[in-house]
């Protein structure tokens, strides 16, 4: 009952919700056959918000996207797989795909953000092409 009463009197001004786009533009990042190490890219956005939730769109050229795993990192150092490693998945790109996570609720959107895309099976090379973050916040 305590419980109940709290939430039903809890009030919080989280202010406006906006969201905001960073682009990486075009890029031609290879993105290493059977490799751990994968490609990295970062975007840093500049005026940050506190973050409810991150999207990428995400443009990968691959023969076999299953191969891929993908990874979000935050400024605060926070990991999220967005994409498992041999997921399975059939198809030969990615193309403009959204990618959503709230491991970053709470934290601010300002500083470096860092993509990895590893590829986890051999016989076939991608390039990742571009991405996009976007941050719903206030």
């Amino acid at each position: 009952d305590a419980a109940v009463a709290m939430a039903q009197n809890y009030n919080v001004n989280l202010g406006t919700m906006t969201e905001s786009t960073s682009d990486s533009g075009t890029l031609a990042l290879a993105v290493p056959d059977n490799s751990a190490t994968g490609v990295s890219h970062g975007i840093n956005i500049v005026n940050g918000k506190i973050i409810d939730a991150i999207q990428i769109e995400l443009s990968v050229d691959h023969s076999f996207i299953g191969d891929l795993g993908v990874e979000l990192t935050s400024p605060s150092m926070t990991k999220s797989i967005l994409m498992n490693i041999n997921s399975g998945i059939s198809g030969n790109g990615i193309t403009n795909k959204i990618l959503l996570s709230n491991a970053f609720f709470g934290e601010s959107s300002a500083g470096l953000w860092t993509l990895k895309i590893v590829d986890g099976a051999a016989a076939d090379e991608g390039t990742l092409t571009n991405w996009k973050i976007l941050v719903y916040g206030h």
